[in-house]
């Protein structure tokens, strides 16, 4: 029996009874990652759903497909500023949208399905579904969560918090430098953050000029740990009521800005493997972890364990209680995000949680992938464009032919996003390797021929 015939089938059933005879609204930053979740939903056999987004995106999108749609024509500088003033302009929608849900929804009936990110507010009336509890959102914050590390036996790098002063963070610093700088990252006084935002890695004055300049207008706080060489990876977990299931590591594809000392984040490929001892010692933190969050805090559903596969071993650097990137190249065909929110509600899949984690292991061990993107903020793209990329020279070039790597280029709330993806080992990468080259050769490839002025990039030792 293949890896996914066992559970894909009776998940995707109980999804649909879950989800079909909801009905729901569908709210996210970009019009078009909404209408692609309103897909789901309606393959489900749900009725047509409304579609609600901060601007419009890249990729498909056929207003006809759906009861109906609003975009709010947002444009902002950076990722984490879209996302949090969709996230904000939701609570506030104008009186043309707010009309529109009432003669889509009239008896304020429909149920709310968000970002990942959400607080979980209700939009005019209309409460989230899967919304997190305030203890849950409280593990993101990058200042507080080295006391779970310590509190479930989880090896990490010495690490100060201390006040966003120029004092306080140069002491620190200073006491924790190993050689190779050290990583600020903020507290979430702005709210969450994430994708390498609000974390600088700082080894010289005019990195250490920007890291204040954001940090004292983003945070009270700020972490300090030694800069760590070695593979970004992630680990995943699912909280269920008496399971675990731990998921297999995962590359996270975090390039690295020479100057001023930024990282540059593009999500996550599953063809890096770390050795197998660190692997199975990867799988077995996550599942303690995932125990103490659901004794302390109830926890329930995905959550990601971010760190660097250091030549000593993984290290974590942060908890994100959601749905993480590299999810959705666990298993074919399924929304997480809608697995996730079900499993807050209370729904239980209808699975042995042993053999559906072997089966999702074995799934994605044997179904590699590279799903990585990334916003441009020096372009202001209109439309969306597509090609395939060869990587055989030592540059990359735009193919006509198929390579097997394709990469995708349009609109999006900062101005453009650019998509890059590779499925199945073949001659662009090899099983076992990191995708990190690669994509700091698609980025080159786009600002030398699409005028993005993303780069130039580099990308992390493997020391394991």
């Amino acid at each position: 029996m293949a890896e996914d015939e066992r559970w894909h089938s009776p998940l995707k059933q109980w999804l649909e009874s879950v989800y079909r005879d909801g009905r729901w609204l569908v709210a996210l930053p970009v019009v078009q990652g909404a209408a692609w979740l309103a897909d789901a939903l309606q393959e489900m056999g749900c009725p047509p759903c409304f579609v609600l987004g901060g601007a419009m995106g890249t990729g498909r999108f056929e207003p006809s497909d759906y009861a109906d749609w609003a975009c709010l024509g947002q444009s902002e500088p950076d990722m984490m500023t879209s996302m949090r003033v969709a996230e904000d302009s939701f609570r506030r929608l104008p009186k043309p949208i707010l009309e529109q849900l009432d003669r889509f929804d009239p008896d304020r009936k429909a149920c709310v399905v968000g970002a990942f990110f959400s607080q979980g507010t209700p939009i005019a009336g209309r409460k989230y579904f899967g919304a997190r509890q305030p203890a849950w959102l409280a593990l993101e914050d990058k200042t507080v969560i080295d006391a779970l590390w310590d509190a479930v036996g989880v090896p990490r790098t010495p690490s100060r918090v201390v006040a966003a002063l120029s004092g306080a963070l140069d002491d620190a610093a200073k006491a924790l430098d190993m050689g190779y700088g050290t990583v600020w990252a903020a507290d979430n006084t702005d709210g969450f953050h994430g994708g390498a935002s609000n974390t600088f890695w700082v080894r010289d004055a005019a990195s250490r000029e920007v890291a204040l300049e954001s940090l004292r207008h983003s945070s009270r706080t700020a972490r300090v740990m030694p800069f760590l060489e070695g593979i970004p990876c992630s680990i995943h977990g699912i909280v269920l009521p008496d399971y675990v299931v731990s998921l297999r590591p995962a590359e996270m594809v975090v390039l690295r800005r020479p100057s001023p000392g930024g990282f540059y984040y593009a999500r996550a490929s599953t063809f890096w493997d770390p050795p197998g001892s660190q692997r199975e010692a990867m799988r077995a933190m996550a599942k303690r972890v995932g125990e103490y969050l659901r004794a302390q805090v109830g926890y329930r559903g995905a959550f990601t364990i971010d760190g660097i596969m250091t030549a000593d071993g993984f290290r974590p650097t942060e908890l994100n209680p959601r749905v993480g990137a590299a999810m959705a190249m666990t298993g074919p065909g399924i929304e997480w995000s809608l697995v996730h929110y079900a499993i807050i509600e209370g729904h239980v899949p209808p699975l042995d949680p042993c053999e559906w984690e072997h089966d999702l292991v074995a799934y994605s061990d044997a179904n590699r992938s590279v799903r990585c993107g990334f916003l441009v903020d020096h372009v202001k793209w209109e439309e969306s464009r597509s090609s395939w990329v060869d990587f055989s020279g030592p540059e990359a070039t735009f193919s006509d032919e198929p390579t097997g790597a394709k990469l995708v280029a349009g609109p999006s709330a900062t101005g453009g996003y650019i998509s890059l993806s590779i499925t199945g080992e073949g001659p662009v990468i090899r099983l076992g390797e990191s995708a990190a080259p690669l994509v700091a050769k698609a980025v080159d490839l786009c600002d030398r021929e699409l005028g993005t002025r993303i780069g130039p990039l580099t990308w992390a030792a493997n020391l394991s």
